[in-house]
């Protein structure tokens, strides 16, 4: 991917807004039940992402939720549909909130926020400034572009231990032939790019703020809301982001399941069940309880719903949670041993001669019904690292569900930060 023909970085609609600073999205005239109001307009970068408003001169009774009408600029005459929380005109818009023409658009670009500094990129080039920030993928009949800001390295620095969120990325999608296409079909593919990248960083990034644009250059589409974001440090992946071209290969298989009905659902709620079990949010009794909850949805649909067994004999085959876990690493070539790394784990397999998968579904097991409430805390460490195999096994399940063959980065502890190495059913065995 790494080219050194320079190019012109993408540019968004918005400024490049420093860590925790708002984004205007409008400001001027709106109409509130009919009557004339100010309108200020905000996308809040303080803590996450969220859309804020304030009214002025606004002189009536403000409901729990009011319909704000804008009236001027691309977006006049459309209706937004708000939350209030302060009677003197104030609030948030809770739930996404499409704005626009009707028309089909032929690009979309989004403004991405909080992704991190990948290295094997394209050059950019702007005034004076050169730096190697685009990233291309082609996703079955899509195609997506995504520039860095020069200043990537400096904002990762000041966002290290805030919540603050910042512009990162602008991001360029259409479909490879040049077709045309609604809106529907660009917010179900933005979803799918939203929840690959989640899942190869273990959290939530956002591709924000999108604008659809019609062959004439015109904006037709917009959609302002809520977006699940992150903070950009403080979680571990199995991506390296030294490798683009692997995270190009993992997009493109991820967003081929994503569109193929037969295969949205699965990926979509596994996903759904390993980001959450990442989460540092969340805690670590909680996402070891999310990790198995994903294998066991996981292995039901790939073996009862896909018809490859009955209830019956998937109940007889699978009827322990480390068999569940046994099976679907063994299907997937996952080595079941337990890596020196994890000490404490080994040590307490060793006691009671079991494997990785038996392993750590005692150890949730006891989390879940404890005959001593405090018999796996008395065990340092324990709790900690049978949710770091977990998430080992979690990644590498969906990845080799979608087909990947690429490298990944296992969180061992004492590991290094890229570190990567070929996924187990790439790897040629030993002679």
């Amino acid at each position: 991917m790494t080219t050194g023909v320079e190019q012109q970085p993408l540019i968004g609609a918005f400024r490049w807004n420093a860590p925790g600073k708002p984004l205007s999205l409008y400001r001027g005239l709106v109409a509130i039940n009919g009557d004339p109001a100010s309108c200020d307009i905000k996308l809040d970068t303080s803590n996450g992402l969220s859309v804020r408003w304030e009214l002025k001169n606004i002189n009536q009774h403000l409901d729990d939720e009011i319909d704000i009408v804008l009236r001027r600029g691309p977006w006049r005459g459309n209706t937004i549909r708000a939350l209030v929380l302060g009677s003197d005109g104030y609030g948030v818009i809770a739930r996404p909130q499409s704005m626009g023409t009707g028309q089909p658009m032929v690009r979309v670009v989004s403004h991405w926020f909080n992704l991190p500094v990948l290295l094997m990129l394209g050059l950019l080039a702007e005034d004076n400034r050169r730096w190697r920030g685009r990233w291309f993928c082609v996703a079955g009949e899509w195609s997506i572009t995504l520039d860095s800001r020069f200043d990537l390295i400096n904002v990762e620095a000041e966002t290290a231990n805030t919540t603050r969120s910042a512009m990162t990325h602008v991001c360029d999608l259409h479909r490879t032939d040049g077709n045309a296409f609604e809106q529907v079909e660009a917010a179900h593919v933005l979803a799918g790019l939203q929840l690959a990248f989640s899942f190869a960083l273990g959290r939530w990034i956002a591709p924000a703020l999108p604008i659809g644009y019609n062959d004439d250059g015109a904006p037709v589409w917009t959609q302002w809301g809520p977006w699940r974001c992150d903070p950009m440090h403080g979680s571990e992946s199995w991506l390296d982001t030294h490798r683009a071209d692997d995270l190009a290969a993992f997009v493109a298989l991820f967003l081929d399941a994503w569109l193929d009905p037969s295969r949205h659902d699965i990926v979509k709620y596994y996903a759904h069940h390993v980001i959450a079990a990442n989460h540092s949010g969340t805690t670590t009794e909680g996402r070891i309880m999310l990790a198995q909850a994903g294998m066991e949805y996981l292995s039901w649909v790939t073996n009862v719903l896909s018809g490859r067994m009955s209830k019956t004999a998937y109940e007889r085959t699978f009827a322990q949670a480390h068999e569940v876990v046994r099976g679907l690493i063994g299907e997937a070539r996952i080595p079941s041993g337990i890596p020196k790394e994890l000490d404490t784990l080994a040590s307490f397999a060793t006691q009671t001669n079991a494997d990785g998968p038996r392993v750590v579904s005692q150890v949730r097991n006891k989390l879940v019904h404890p005959k001593n409430p405090a018999a796996v805390y008395e065990i340092d460490n324990l709790v900690v690292e049978s949710w770091q195999l977990f998430m080992h096994y979690s990644d590498l399940l969906l990845l080799n569900w979608l087909g990947y063959t690429g490298s990944y980065i296992w969180r061992l502890p004492g590991g290094f930060a890229h570190a990567s190495t070929v996924v187990p059913w790439s790897q040629k065995p030993s002679p």
